[in-house]
Parts: structure tokens; C-alpha cells; sequence
């Protein structure tokens, strides 16, 4: 039997507004018909705002100032399919062996939805951006719009295109979008630039970043039939929609998730397919820095708050990986 496994690339989301209302939608137009008029270094700016590859450190330290902030972690997440005790004949396949689907996320823009910051916004819970203002360390939660970068003029949407397009030509092509409307729009976007989708799956969920490298679940196979299941290590704090994205994906296409709560970008991961994994350090950073996950709470001055979480020492992150990988 051919083993097969899903792969995670990179893609790219940054919110929507939770509702598809009349107002927002015609706002979403509107929006979308500034952005054609853009120019590509106007998009190049833009990402070079909102697409860091990690949380933005200045942040969180000013929210640690904050007076009831930060609370003690709360119970883990466990949703539906999702479990803790990973199977014991799980094997973790390297990445050049055959796989069954490749899962890639369409770009997004977020923005002010009053319009009063005209800078765009990463996303970090629905249909709300997080504003930091690095002069008067201001904070808020502000309601946003996001449009998916349909824009010929984007340097961004062609290489999501070409991925797009090079992925189906060998397996299926897995395209996470925020809103289900979008997809309209972004297989009109494909056939403008002469590539087509024919072989491919839209998965609608929200999100805060494009790193699904790092974010999406770490694939394996386990038991005489090499079923397929995710391990769904913790993400950044300050991106708690991305952190979902593993169990949001196996609860659709119908997978056992195995989560975590240790903290492991997929990008600092390789195994070999015969039991060894290679990382670097940087997986100890993550899990000594103490930011948990992030939670919306109304009773909170700043309409969220951040869990405190324990720090986990060498020997027992070792402990911890050498368990489940």
C-alpha cells in the first residue's frame, strides 16, 4: 500500500469581518476597487507590514504591562476528533515521499473597517485586527474587512496562482479561504491568468497569517492500514486563529487530531521517515517565552486576554518530542 500523507505550504490569510452583511459587503467592494488601482510596490509595502514570520515581540511585552491581562492557562482545547494520546505506531513520513494533497491558503488584505486606519491590519480574531500604535502604545481591537488579493497588479497573487496551478497538476490542491463567497472571485482570478483550477478543494476557515508552513498539522500514519491522522503542535499566541487550523481541517475531512500544548513551528521540523527528527533550538524559545494563546473576553478593557503560559524546561521538551515524534 502507497503511504501517503498530507503536506503543509505556505499560504496566506488575514481575516474577514464574521458576518456577511449588506454594509460590510458593499464596504468589501468598495475596498476592492481601491486595490485595483494600486501599483505593485504599493502591494509590496503592504506585505511588508502585516507578514512577518513571527508575532510582532513588542506587542505582547506591552500587553504584559497591562493590569489583569494575562491570566494562568486555561483547560486545553479539545474539539470533536481531537485527542492527546497519539497513537504508538505513529510514523511521521518524510517530506519526499508520495503525498495525497497539498493545502495552500489564498492571500488576503484586512483592513480598518470605518476606514480611519488606512494601513493594513493582521487579523487576530474574526473579523477583529489588532491596532498597536509603537509611539503611545495604544492597543485596541478594531473591526476589519479583508478581500482576498485578486489583483493582476500583485506580485503576490501570480505566485499564488503559479503555486496553485503547479500543485494540481500532481495531486490535489487544497486552498483555504476565509469566506466562501471568495472562491468565486478567486477562480475567476485563475482563469484571467490563464490557469484554470480543475483539480483542487476550498476549505473556508479564518486565520491570522499566511505561514500554514508553521501552522498547519504535522501529518503521519499509524496501524496496519496506514490511516491518516494530524499532530497539532501549539502555535503563537498572538495567532490564535492559525493555532485552530489543524483541527478545523481533520474534523472536515474526517481524521483523528492529536494535539499539544508544545509550542513547534512545522517549518523547524524534519524526519527522515525512520524515526529521527532534526530540529534547532529555537523550538526551546518558543517554550520558555511564556505567551499562551489569545482569547476574546468582553470583561476585558481591551476585548481579549492573554494566557500565561508554563515555561517548559530542556529535558522535559526532549522528553516531550521524543513521546510524540
Amino acid at each position: 500500500m502507497n503511504r501517503l500523507i498530507l503536506l503543509i505550504l505556505m499560504g496566506f490569510i488575514i481575516i474577514s469581518s464574521a458576518n456577511a452583511e449588506t454594509q460590510n459587503s458593499v464596504t468589501k467592494q468598495q475596498l476592492i476597487e481601491k486595490m485595483k488601482n494600486l501599483k505593485e510596490k504599493d502591494f509590496i509595502n503592504y506585505y511588508k507590514l502585516k507578514t512577518k514570520r513571527l508575532p510582532d515581540s513588542k506587542i505582547y511585552k506591552a500587553l504584559s504591562q497591562q493590569k489583569g491581562i494575562i491570566k494562568k492557562r486555561v483547560e486545553n482545547k479539545i474539539q470533536s476528533n481531537e485527542t492527546m494520546s497519539i497513537p504508538s505506531d505513529a510514523c511521521f513520513p518524510a517530506e519526499f515521499e508520495e503525498v495525497q494533497a497539498v493545502l495552500i491558503a489564498w492571500p488576503y488584505y484586512s483592513f480598518d473597517a470605518s476606514e480611519e486606519i488606512k494601513e493594513p491590519l493582521e487579523q487576530l480574531f474574526e473579523g477583529k485586527g489588532l491596532y498597536f500604535n509603537y509611539i503611545t502604545q495604544e492597543i485596541k481591537l478594531i473591526d476589519v474587512i479583508s478581500i482576498p488579493d485578486i489583483f493582476l497588479d500583485s506580485p503576490y497573487s501570480k505566485v499564488q496562482a503559479e503555486l496553485a496551478d503547479a500543485i494540481q497538476q500532481e495531486v490535489p490542491v487544497w486552498i483555504n479561504i476565509w469566506q466562501a463567497e471568495d472562491s468565486v472571485d478567486i477562480k475567476s482570478f485563475m482563469q484571467s491568468v490563464g490557469k484554470p483550477l480543475k483539480n483542487y478543494r476550498f476549505f473556508v476557515n479564518q486565520g491570522n497569517s499566511f505561514w500554514y508552513r508553521d501552522c498547519g498539522p504535522v501529518g503521519f500514519y499509524y496501524g496496519d492500514n496506514y490511516d491518516l491522522a494530524f499532530l497539532d503542535f501549539e502555535y503563537y499566541g498572538g495567532r490564535p486563529l492559525d493555532d485552530l487550523l489543524p483541527i478545523q481541517v481533520g474534523n472536515e475531512i474526517g481524521v483523528p487530531v492529536y494535539t499539544t500544548t508544545v509550542e513547534f513551528e512545522g517549518g523547524n521540523i524534519l524526519v527522515d521517515g525512520d524515526g529521527r527528527l532534526i530540529t534547532t533550538t529555537a523550538v526551546s524559545e518558543l517554550n520558555a517565552d511564556g505567551e499562551g494563546r489569545y482569547y476574546l473576553d468582553e470583561t476585558s478593557p481591551y476585548g481579549f486576554y492573554v494566557e500565561e503560559k508554563p515555561i517548559m524546561l530542556m529535558d522535559e521538551l526532549q522528553d516531550s518530542l521524543k513521546y510524540l515524534m
